[in-house]
């Protein structure tokens, strides 16, 4: 699973490209075996 660094990093990520404070959920993850990182970006 990812780390809180590494969560805080992504949730920044997607903050700066909408332009305001969203909720991420993480899915699946490369540390949990997943070939992909799949993330629920909720935005309201």
């Amino acid at each position: 699973m990812m780390d809180r660094k590494e969560y805080m990093q992504r949730s920044l990520q997607f903050e700066t490209a909408l332009g305001k404070l969203v909720k991420v959920e993480i899915l699946e993850s490369f540390r949990r075996g997943g070939k992909t990182c799949h993330l629920l970006v909720d935005v309201r």
